[in-house]
């Protein structure tokens, strides 16, 4: 079998949208953000379902193996702009950056990952025991619901921060992280494909940058196209090669997907420095170009660095 998994094309669609978002199309970014949330809290969650996580591989894979990558890249940066602020510096290292105006605003992102990550660890852990109870599991998920829409109301209706924060985001990530644990039948309905597909792009092409766009809605969107579209291409799937992206052209989309983390953590210094060096026509599709080099260099030496020596 050489197909593309839908949830790669996911991952990469959440990606573009937040790159088309940067280099000022005008598409909001915050729904690719919600996306991927999204994608990685359902991730997650059906790990622990499965049981493949214990404490250790969990620190492992998902904080050591992003943690380690991330703050190489923070290093190399700070060394080679000069960067100075000792307060962001300490955030940046902490993961407890917020929204900023620096060169490096783009990794609250990040740091809101990894707060979610690690919350994800207790979370997982603590809830194993009613894995098998059904009914639990579901009352659970529709609590994560309601909390996470209460905690980020609460926030908009007395003007605290939440989009750039992990407040904005408990509803998204936990309830895709329970989403596995409902326990529904498999539904490969061609007719709800579409309707996800629909659903996502609407989402995406109404949602203006600065206007009004529903967490909501997006989540739905996402959670519905997860639910119709994983298929666990995965198992039994060719690798990944030259020879199965040749046969199967869509395969491509899983490459940029592979390398989606290191993409994202160069993508804005690779926008920034080509906005004043090669402005005009060329703006966008060098920055892309060039961050995609980046990105494909970075996984191939660190990334998988970190992968193989942890």
């Amino acid at each position: 079998m050489n197909r593309l998994d839908p949830l790669d094309a996911l991952r990469v669609l959440a990606l573009l949208v937040v790159f088309a978002n940067h280099v000022n199309t005008g598409i909001a970014g915050g729904v690719g953000v919600i996306m991927f949330f999204t994608l990685s809290g359902y991730q997650i969650g059906r790990g622990f379902l499965s049981g493949r996580y214990t404490a250790k591989d969990y620190l492992r894979k998902r904080l050591l193996v992003v943690g380690l990558p991330y703050m190489a890249f923070v290093t190399i940066y700070i060394i080679v702009s000069g960067y100075s602020d000792p307060g962001e510096i300490l955030q940046l290292f902490t993961f407890t950056l917020g929204y900023t105006g620096s060169p490096l605003w783009h990794l609250w992102f990040i740091s809101v990952l990894m707060q979610l990550y690690i919350i994800a660890l207790v979370f997982g852990l603590a809830i194993q025991r009613i894995k098998d109870n059904v009914l639990a599991c579901r009352l659970l998920f529709i609590a994560v619901l309601i909390v996470g829409y209460s905690l980020r109301t609460y926030c908009i209706g007395h003007g605290l921060p939440q989009y750039h924060y992990i407040q904005g985001y408990v509803d998204v990530f936990f309830g895709a992280f329970m989403l596995s644990w409902l326990r529904l039948k498999p539904l490969r309905s061609r007719t709800l494909q579409a309707i996800a597909v629909i659903a996502l792009l609407v989402c995406i092409f109404t949602s203006r940058q600065g206007v009004f766009y529903t967490i909501e809605g997006t989540l739905a969107a996402s959670l519905l196209f997860i639910y119709v579209f994983d298929t666990n291409v995965r198992k039994g799937n060719d690798k990944l090669s030259w020879q199965a992206v040749r046969s199967n052209p869509l395969r491509l989309i899983e490459c940029l997907s592979v390398v989606s983390f290191a993409f994202y953590i160069w993508h804005a210094p690779v926008i920034h420095y080509v906005y004043w060096t090669l402005p005009g026509a060329l703006f966008v599709p060098a920055s892309f170009a060039i961050s995609c080099i980046l990105a494909a260099i970075w996984h191939c030496s660190v990334e998988q660095w970190a992968k193989k020596t942890l």
